[in-house]
């Protein structure tokens, strides 16, 4: 159910959004603030908006990077690669809330639905067609909080945590917990 929730979710975002037409199209503008940022990134004119100017206005980093590099390689419509890592976001919170409540002891049709609530809720699945990286980093807070609190896999929890910081500035919010929690693991 872990691999076949995820794509349950996508599918039922897919079939909400289809009518409206924003599911890679006419996203948020600040979409395209970041794609503007990966865009000169990707073609060598540094993470900038506009070549030679220092302004600091993508949201995330970390997702403006990983934009740059599909674009570097040759994927131009940031639109529906942005589309793409979002509806990836929504199945990974769908799959990890679900992962949680299962190994916290939820009945597992209730953990389904939890799972599909999660990731289905207007927030996360409204954010998830304007091209935005509140979904991913979403995704990224759901993997970071089981791994760190649940499965205690503290390799993960570290990797997640630095792409937590670097994909929002609020991430950073994780470190003193991350912190605690290794300390609290070692003794």
């Amino acid at each position: 159910m872990k691999y076949l929730l995820p794509i349950i979710a996508i599918i039922l975002i897919a079939a909400l959004y289809a009518g409206t037409g924003s599911l890679w199209r006419n996203q948020y503008d600040d979409s395209y603030i970041t794609y503007r940022y990966a865009v000169n990134l990707a073609e060598g004119r540094g993470l900038v908006f506009n070549e030679g100017e220092r302004a600091d206005a993508a949201s995330s980093w970390l997702f403006t990077v990983v934009l740059a590099g599909f674009y570097r390689i040759g994927f131009h419509n940031l639109e529906l690669v942005s589309f793409i890592l979002n509806m990836a976001a929504v199945g990974a919170i769908a799959a990890f809330v679900f992962l949680s409540a299962v190994h916290l002891g939820l009945w597992q049709p209730a953990a389904i639905l939890l799972g599909l609530i999660a990731s289905l809720h207007g927030f996360i699945s409204g954010w998830s067609a304007l091209g935005m990286d509140t979904v991913p980093f979403a995704a990224l807070l759901v993997m970071w909080t089981y791994w760190t609190f649940i499965d205690k896999r503290m390799v993960f929890s570290a990797v997640l945590t630095v792409l937590v910081v670097l994909m929002r500035f609020e991430g950073m919010l994780v470190l003193p917990v991350w912190y605690m929690t290794i300390r609290h693991h070692r003794v």
